[in-house]
């Protein structure tokens, strides 16, 4: 009786240390999705201006926009990367355009290169040395299509998609780039779903999937990528945008999330947006102001003073899709269609 009491003790206490140490693998997943509440709050109206414009043209997005120094930088889809002298916003001009293998989906912009996420085309690296004439210097292949791309320091991230056991997958990859002649993939993780956006602060990246779900990942070790924490209940998410100790999703179902992630392995939904006309594709932020670029052709302004409680205090009606929404230097450009752009000021109203 002895010796079979003893056993029974051994099994559970081997139980339940399995137990955690699984939990402690594997973080739990949060759920939260707290319904859009009408705020009381009436922050001051918002009138757009319109600064400048080049032409656009029409795909579904979102296509990012990076800005760099004199230049806006823009994916441009089977155009490639489109490079855009904004020295005077009044009148920004194309300096070149530069075709790439794939479709030119998104573009990240440091040390002197452009990284550009090109679907089947994978990562294409080009030198920005002569603007008016970038030139191709290195490329990465991926698995899957790449679709989102983020730059720190000597290091890359990529979001590339596939199918497999017929459904949606993608994979998280840190590139080495520390020689962007040869971009070297160097550590992965894969998800469930489409990572449609990605943002990099310290030793976290924060993604967010088009299935709901927001994920926290620590590349501290680039070989070893470790997930802390996921957050379901985001809506299908298309971007990551981060701001001091906020994540800003914009939300094809939902219009905007906003995400407390002050705690990396604990992120909080904490409110959504009351839908605005349109389906989000990106956002940019500037202070107490998020820009929402919509399908429907519109970039929205949303006022986060209270993150608990966003209100919408003003829109402009671009002319193709927003896709893509970046801010510097207070005006907001816009990558309109695509790989067109429209630069526009908000200044309170009366």
């Amino acid at each position: 009786m002895i010796h079979r009491r003893l056993s029974f003790a051994m099994l559970m206490a081997t139980t339940l240390g399995l137990a955690f140490l699984c939990a402690a693998t594997h973080p739990s997943t949060t759920h939260a999705q707290p319904d859009p509440k009408k705020s009381d709050r009436k922050p001051p109206q918002v009138a757009a201006e319109l600064v400048g414009r080049i032409d656009e043209r029409h795909y579904h997005g979102p296509l990012g926009i990076a800005l760099a120094g004199k230049y806006a930088y823009l994916a441009a889809w089977h155009r490639g990367l489109r490079v855009v002298d904004i020295s005077n916003p009044k009148e920004p001009a194309e300096v070149s355009a530069c075709r790439v293998e794939g479709a030119a989906q998104d573009v990240a912009v440091a040390g002197g290169y452009a990284y550009v996420a090109a679907q089947e085309g994978g990562l294409r690296v080009l030198d920005l040395a002569r603007p008016a004439s970038p030139k191709e210097v290195g490329s990465c292949r991926t698995r899957g299509e790449a679709v989102a791309v983020a730059v720190a320091g000597k290091l890359a991230y990529i979001s590339d998609e596939y199918y497999k056991d017929n459904a949606s997958h993608s994979s998280l990859r840190v590139v080495d780039v520390s020689d962007p002649k040869a971009p070297t993939v160097v550590g992965s993780l894969e998800k469930p779903g489409q990572l449609r956006g990605l943002a990099v602060a310290g030793r976290h990246v924060f993604a967010a999937t088009r299935q709901d779900f927001f994920y926290v990942i620590d590349v501290s070790n680039p070989k070893a990528l470790t997930e802390v924490a996921s957050l379901e209940g985001v809506g299908e998410g298309m971007g990551v945008v981060l701001s001091g100790k906020s994540a800003y999703v914009p939300d094809r179902d939902g219009f905007l999330r906003i995400l407390d992630v002050s705690d990396p392995k604990g992120p909080k939904l904490v409110s959504s947006s009351e839908d605005a006309p349109g389906i989000a594709l990106a956002a940019g932020i500037d202070g107490h102001h998020v820009y929402v670029g919509s399908k429907l052709g519109f970039l929205h302004v949303l006022d986060v003073s209270d993150p608990r409680t966003p209100v919408w205090v003003g829109s402009y009606k671009t002319t193709g899709r927003a896709n893509g929404v970046a801010v510097a230097g207070g005006l907001v450009y816009v990558n309109d269609g695509d790989g067109g752009l429209t630069i526009l000021r908000f200044r309170a109203g009366k």
